[in-house]
């Protein structure tokens, strides 16, 4: 049974992914409560999920990436989980803990580890930290804590991983960037201790980030300002370097940059995900009616 009335159309989404499949899966958040699967040309192909607490069902899926072996681990955020799906929808796994406590966020590092936004409950009771699980969804470590000083986060709400590991993060309660980057030690190891890059972002303007992706050097932050708008940054120096689609976009929710170089957004009061190239020129159009 579908989980709408008319499911191509989304309402609210938080998050667009390619796959290794080479469909688009759309977490389909705020209202809807599913993923979507779409061609990269936006045909519907089909969809799973629903509002509710039981394993499978979803309350504000706000984040997706696709594992090393093939599997897409959604974060379920006010369920206060993690859970593993094949890409037909099957539901494989469900991880939760206070330690991993409420994902807003979930990256895939490529190494069979996974690294988590815990953002807290939006209740004032100032939770917040990073959290990495291993393959079976293990912590590995937790770094960082609630407050508004360096290596301090508020509201984390998007992430992005590079190569080595480092880890940029997105923050609405603070209203800014921070990077992590692990401290004197092979970042391998369980006990490595992570810690805040200072001097980190180097911007003159107002950035107000909702969302963040990250394409080598390239590092892609989301701005819900007025207008809205995709800023471009120098990953190591946090420099901007452009300012792309500005007004394309009601709000940049969630972005994401595939393999070909190509970037997605997640316009999720615009209930669309848009296509765009690296330059930020729309190639297509998901979800819009």
């Amino acid at each position: 049974m579908a989980c709408s009335a008319a499911p191509e159309l989304l309402d609210g989404p938080t998050q667009a992914i390619v796959a290794s499949d080479g469909l688009v899966y759309v977490a389909d958040g705020y209202f809807h409560a599913r993923v979507a699967v779409f061609t990269p040309e936006g045909r519907f192909v089909r969809e799973w999920g629903s509002k509710g607490f039981e394993l499978g069902q979803l309350q504000t899926p706000h984040g997706l990436t696709e594992t090393s072996a093939g599997s897409l681990l959604v974060a379920d955020r006010d369920n206060g989980r993690l859970q593993r799906f094949a890409t037909s929808g099957r539901l494989l796994d469900s991880w939760s803990s206070e330690l991993l406590g409420r994902p807003w966020s979930v990256v895939h590092a490529g190494d069979g580890s996974s690294f988590v936004a815990d953002g807290g409950d939006q209740s004032g009771a100032g939770r917040a930290g990073i959290v990495e699980l291993d393959a079976t969804g293990q912590v590995v470590r937790r770094f960082a804590s609630f407050g508004a000083g360096s290596g301090e986060l508020n509201e984390p709400h998007m992430l992005a991983v590079s190569s080595s590991r480092e880890v940029f993060v997105v923050e609405l309660g603070n209203r800014r960037l921070q990077r992590f980057a692990p401290a004197g030690c092979a970042p391998a190891e369980r006990a490595c201790a992570y810690e805040p890059v200072a001097g980190w972002p180097a911007l003159d303007g107002t950035l107000d980030p909702i969302s963040i992706a990250l394409d080598g050097e390239r590092l892609y932050v989301g701005h819900q300002g007025d207008p809205a708008s995709i800023w471009l940054l120098e990953r190591d120096s946090g420099r901007l370097q452009r300012v792309l689609g500005e007004g394309a976009f009601v709000r940049p929710h969630g972005l994401f940059v595939a393999t070909d170089g190509t970037l997605w957004v997640a316009d999720d009061r615009g209930n669309r995900v848009l296509h765009l190239t690296a330059d930020g020129e729309r190639l297509s159009t998901i979800g819009a009616p």
